[in-house]
């Protein structure tokens, strides 16, 4: 495995952080064992190039997402298939971690429901794989998730750390 994401990657939930995962051998064997737990029409979704390819055009080009936030709803659309993420939840998982707009998360999160989720529904949270942990290696989690986008400037903002 190399050490560097292709660009095609970010758009794989199932290899968006493969490579990340793979320099720890437990967090590469807890995930390896997350699939091959799931059912199979999860797996299929979760390695699909039809997934890959909905993600990256219908969604990432239409909505203008950059290459962080793909690999953001990748990683979402893999914890919600691995039942790390509640379908209910999709949404603000959406907001928060792209930090986009609640209108555009909506209109994501019905295509998502329409085209990746609601075929495997019934699969999802199925009592045949209970996850044991939520596998994020390289996501980054935005403490300042309730600013608007403009506002969110990455910068840490240390004076109110002790408030």
């Amino acid at each position: 495995m190399t050490d560097q994401i292709t660009t095609n990657d970010i758009f794989s939930p199932y290899r968006v952080d493969v490579n990340n995962m793979a320099r720890d051998r437990h967090l590469w064997s807890e995930y390896i064992s997350n699939v091959c737990a799931s059912p199979e029409e999860i797996k299929d979704t979760l390695c699909s190039i039809g997934t890959m390819s909905f993600l990256k055009f219908d969604i990432g080009e239409t909505f203008g997402l950059s290459e962080s936030q793909s690999a953001e709803l990748s990683r979402i659309v893999r914890d919600t298939l691995l039942n790390h993420i509640q379908l209910s939840d999709i949404e603000p998982e959406i907001i928060k971690k792209l930090m986009i707009y609640p209108e555009m998360a909506t209109a994501i999160t019905s295509l998502l429901d329409q085209n990746i989720f609601t075929p495997v529904a019934d699969k999802i949270g199925s009592k045949n794989y209970q996850p044991q942990q939520v596998i994020r290696p390289s996501s980054v989690v935005n403490e300042s998730a309730d600013e608007s986008p403009e506002e969110n400037n990455s910068v840490l903002d240390l004076r109110n750390i002790n408030k």
